[in-house]
């Protein structure tokens, strides 16, 4: 098993994944943890760096943020059904608003994608007949959230036997490849 090569496809897609809409891994689940156990919800990839950071955004006032602000250790699923292969990260994630990382991303968002983060109510209020219209508070409530994995699992399901591999990432660096037996 050609270990680099293997982390070569798994960058390759995860790169591919942020710059097409239409990607299987372009909108993983994200698995945090409440008062209330375990919580999933799917975000959108938004780029993927070499350094392996995955970037998502949010609303500053959905539920994650709080979540991930008292426990940011989370993991991320992503499943390519056509291809059935799953990638399960498990890491940490870091939260950006109001800071250059934030307003970053945020200029480059077009002006009519924005009033997704300009609403006046917070993300899973219970509408009333009348809700409040948009102010201008995307650059409030616009949040960056920043992935760094610390673990990795790859499974490629297959007729002829699946492939299953775990890594480690150290600094920047995936290490401590074993495949499994799946």
């Amino acid at each position: 098993m050609d270990f680099n090569k293997l982390q070569t496809q798994i960058e390759e897609e995860l790169q591919n994944a942020a710059l097409k809409p239409g990607h299987p891994w372009r909108s993983p689940v994200l698995a945090t943890l409440s008062l209330m156990g375990p919580q999933q919800r799917i975000l959108i990839l938004r780029k993927f760096s070499v350094r392996w950071q995955l970037f998502f955004y949010s609303d500053y006032r959905s539920n994650k943020i709080a979540e991930l602000q008292k426990n940011n250790s989370c993991s991320l699923h992503f499943y390519n059904p056509e291809s059935q292969v799953q990638l399960r990260l498990s890491g940490k994630m870091e939260v950006h608003n109001r800071d250059q990382i934030a307003e970053e991303h945020l200029a480059k968002i077009p002006g009519n994608r924005r009033s997704d983060y300009q609403t006046a109510l917070a993300p899973g209020t219970v509408l009333a007949a009348d809700p409040p219209s948009g102010e201008s508070w995307a650059s409030t409530n616009f949040t960056v959230l920043v992935f760094k994995p610390q673990s990795l699992d790859y499974l490629k399901l297959s007729t002829e036997g699946h492939l299953r591999v775990s890594a480690q990432n150290k600094s920047g660096k995936w290490s401590n490849w074993n495949l499994i037996q799946a």
